[in-house]
């Protein structure tokens, strides 16, 4: 596991929002959590704004390029104020090869904001749409004399080995907010936070030390050579199914799936 706080198994590319989402990112210093009490510690938060729907209508449109076959197209547009709304729609496309070899990765994502005021400008209701998909190869870590033999950016062969990760997430919050005094604001929101990812591995049981003595590295996520069939605890007999250990166990499929929902 990562560790982190979404604590994913390894989802290695699990991105829920980039940076055409955000408007500002503001960060403050502040007192860390009481469990971390070591030397010189510091905690804060770090504060993501979302992008703002302008009150003037507009249309952007852009397109990039760069090394390793790296390619950015993007589009937006906001509406101005229509009835006391404001909206803003964003689309942005990434991808790369990558400077590793079978390292290559698309991304896709999705921006709606929306914002109306009222009360004499005192209320405003909010709602901010997130969507985001990426797709793509991780690298691995390689053997110091196949980096020596190939160079810096080798990587396995995707016939030997490869990692494909398929993540989706959407995030959906909307809500009220009214200023009581100048200093003093209240605000209130739902928020949803949705979550699919796969992640399918494949290693070559032909190009393991096992069965070729020519290739004497480890892969990645390499086959077992015992079928590990024990019920009932383990059900899942390779040899049955497939012939061989070897051969029932040559993918490895991990699948998450989560939804939140709350109020603040």
């Amino acid at each position: 596991f990562n560790a982190a706080a979404t604590n994913y198994a390894s989802a290695r590319n699990a991105i829920p929002m980039t940076l055409s989402d955000l408007g500002s990112i503001s960060v403050y210093r502040g007192i860390n959590n009481p469990s971390v009490n070591s030397l010189y510690s510091l905690g804060g938060t770090i504060a993501y704004a979302p992008r703002q729907p302008s009150p003037v209508f507009g249309a952007t449109i852009g397109v990039g390029f760069g090394n390793f076959a790296t390619n950015r197209i993007e589009g937006r547009i906001n509406t101005g104020s229509l009835d006391g709304f404001r909206t803003l729609i964003s689309f942005t496309r990434d991808a790369t090869n990558g400077w590793l070899e079978n390292s290559h990765n698309q991304n896709y994502n999705l921006y709606l904001a929306t914002v109306k005021r009222f009360n004499d400008g005192a209320s405003r209701f909010f709602a901010y749409l997130v969507s985001n998909e990426n797709s793509g190869h991780t690298p691995h870590t390689v053997p110091v004399p196949l980096i020596n033999a190939y160079g810096s950016s080798y990587q396995w062969p995707s016939s030997w080995a490869y990692s494909n990760q398929q993540d989706h997430h959407t995030i959906i919050i909307t809500g009220l907010s009214t200023a009581l005094t100048s200093q003093v604001e209240l605000t209130s929101k739902v928020y949803y936070l949705g979550n699919t990812y796969s992640r399918l591995s494949y290693a070559n049981p032909l190009e393991i030390p096992e069965t070729n003595p020519n290739q004497p590295y480890f892969l990645p996520n390499q086959p077992e050579t015992y079928a590990g069939y024990n019920p009932p605890i383990n059900y899942y007999d390779p040899v049955a199914l497939f012939g061989s250990s070897l051969n029932g166990s040559k993918y490895h499929l991990y699948l998450n799936n989560t939804s939140s929902l709350g109020f603040m």
